[in-house]
């Protein structure tokens, strides 16, 4: 006797597998925008890296008074303050870097 057709889909493997844990919003690129906590501006911008190093990258600016960021030039100048990525960041449309991006 010859075994002609086998399965790997089991209930035992079913159960035992485990969820995969779900991607932060922020581990991927696109188009963001950052709002002012103080006045409510918006400032829209786009990374091809992630969003996360971009906000840090918005963050060193603003913190050591460096005004290569727009944002960080506007919260510098108005006097106004930094809130955590949370609460400022919004992701509009991750995507990665090209045409797509350019063009959002």
């Amino acid at each position: 006797m010859n075994v002609s057709y086998t399965t790997r889909n089991t209930i035992g493997r079913l159960l035992s597998q485990r969820p995969t844990p779900k991607q932060n919003k922020f581990d991927c690129s696109g188009v963001y925008q950052l709002t002012c906590p103080d006045c409510m501006m918006k400032y829209v911008g786009q990374t091809g890296g992630l969003f996360r190093t971009r906000f840090s990258d918005h963050f060193r600016d603003f913190k050591y008074a460096n005004h290569k960021s727009r944002f960080a030039q506007h919260l510098l100048e108005n006097g106004h303050s930094i809130g955590p990525i949370d609460s400022i960041m919004e992701i509009l449309h991750p995507t990665n870097k090209g045409r797509e991006m350019d063009a959002l």
